[in-house]
């Protein structure tokens, strides 16, 4: 079996991702999955990744391939702005055909800029995830993580027009007391955070 994933496309994937993200209380997940209509629902697996000199870590970047219904994506994610809960982000994916245990360095290089060394696998974050896309240029995402010895809980919303995306948060932030100028960590920062209590 191979160590390190096959690429199964050529084609790089590039976007930027722009969402707002909130760490939510039990009370508030529970609230907020009766309020919604969710049109879509599923597991999904985040695979991490580091280098052995630390850079993808040190410089904030997220590596991971995701699995989902049996797909397998690599993905990096690069910060571009934050501002309180809002986050910008370049986002580049792949096909591939596995989570393994390596990544071959000239692939990572092509996403990221950078030539790592000895890129592997370091834990895996679970998530169930609700999703409602039934509001124009938005996509809101609910989801409850598993990593490590944590369970978390989240919500996202992801938007393509700031016009969509203002009427929806005025909205919620007013109802479910979420917090716009707090800054969330991501799913990333969270797993590694826990990681160094965790080894």
């Amino acid at each position: 079996m191979r160590n390190s994933a096959k690429i199964l496309s050529e084609w790089e994937r590039k976007m930027l991702e722009k969402e707002y993200k909130f760490l939510l209380t039990r009370e508030q997940y529970d609230a907020l999955k009766e309020y919604f209509q969710w049109n879509n629902t599923f597991e999904q697996f985040n695979y991490y990744y580091n280098d052995m000199d630390n850079y993808i870590y040190n410089n904030n970047i997220t590596v991971r391939i995701r699995e989902r219904n049996g797909k397998f994506k690599l993905q990096t994610k690069m910060n571009v702005y934050n501002n309180g809960a809002l986050a910008i982000k370049e986002e580049k994916e792949l096909d591939v055909d596995g989570a393994y245990a390596l990544i071959q360095p000239e692939i990572l290089k092509n996403m990221i800029g950078y030539m790592c060394r000895d890129i592997h696998k370091v834990g895996v974050l679970k998530t169930y995830r609700d999703v409602c896309t039934k509001f124009q240029n938005v996509e809101i995402c609910l989801d409850m993580n598993e990593y490590l010895s944590i369970v978390d809980y989240e919500l996202e919303i992801e938007y393509t027009s700031e016009n969509g995306a203002d009427s929806m948060l005025r909205q919620m932030v007013k109802k479910f007391g979420l917090q716009l100028e707090k800054k969330t960590e991501g799913k990333n920062s969270r797993f590694f955070h826990e990681l160094k209590h965790f080894c």
